[in-house]
């Protein structure tokens, strides 16, 4: 069910007139809480506010987290991760210090974004950091670094981003060792393939044609041996993962760092 504008209105004038940080009202990229109305008006779930960073199997509504900057929202997740039973997927708005739950189909080795959603999301914003948890306490190293489908999801989201230098979009995997950010390891090579399909006349899913390239099994390959290889001498630990990284193949490029952050403990609702 789509929520009205002015029900979206009062629960923004709640968040904003409720915080007193001038970065909530500010100029910056998707700084008008007119923008989040307009991209909630557009969803099919209804908003409601959390106090604190959660997973939400409930596809009927879309959580959303305020008053939260990065440091804060990235200890709770690291929290989250260490309790939580399935992935989530969340999207991070910087200038509003805004945390909103992008997830569905939660599983606990995946998730799916949502990402009709998301892409409403950038139509109106020029900043936005796309993360999601990984669970658990699992015996195997590659169990902590994004899956391949975790590239391909980045792909599809950011490849024509090499065509819009003023967008800052990135994607990283929060888990209880720490945060792992990752992105294209070459963007001249990701701009040839982009313009190469539209010349090909593909205008319009060059995104997908680029995921299909990295569908191939020697990028595939590539990664997973490199992670592998880390498995085989390593021992699960934060020292680990900042001498395994960074990890950059062809394609793809994983940075990690651990977080110190305290944070409270964290509520799941299901």
């Amino acid at each position: 069910m789509k929520i009205s504008d002015a029900s979206i209105v009062a629960l923004l004038f709640v968040f904003f007139m409720g915080t007193s940080d001038a970065h909530a009202l500010s100029d910056e990229p998707f700084g008008d809480y007119q923008d989040l109305i307009l991209a909630l008006r557009d969803d099919n779930r209804t908003p409601r506010f959390a106090e604190r960073i959660s997973v939400n199997r409930n596809d009927t509504i879309r959580l959303i987290f305020p008053n939260k900057c990065e440091a804060e929202g990235e200890a709770e997740l690291q929290r989250l991760s260490m309790r939580a039973e399935v992935e989530e997927a969340y999207v991070f708005i910087p200038h509003l210090c805004l945390w909103i739950e992008a997830g569905h189909g939660e599983k606990q080795d995946a998730v799916s974004l949502d990402l009709n959603f998301t892409k409403t999301l950038l139509e109106y914003a020029s900043s936005l950091i796309f993360y999601h948890i990984q669970p658990g306490d699992k015996s195997r190293i590659e169990s902590y670094f994004p899956s391949y489908k975790d590239f391909l999801t980045m792909t599809l989201i950011s490849a024509d981003m090499v065509w819009k230098p003023g967008r800052q979009i990135r994607h990283r995997m929060v888990s209880q060792y720490g945060v792992m950010e990752y992105d294209f390891s070459n963007l001249d090579r990701v701009q040839y393939f982009m313009n190469k399909f539209r010349g090909d006349g593909l205008r319009g899913s060059e995104s997908q044609n680029l995921a299909y390239e990295y569908l191939r099994p020697t990028y595939r390959s590539d990664y997973y041996k490199k992670i592998k290889k880390f498995e085989l001498n390593y021992a699960l630990t934060v020292q680990t993962f900042e001498q395994c990284c960074p990890i950059q193949t062809q394609a793809f490029i994983v940075h990690f760092r651990p977080i110190t952050v305290a944070t409270k403990k964290i509520s799941i609702s299901n």
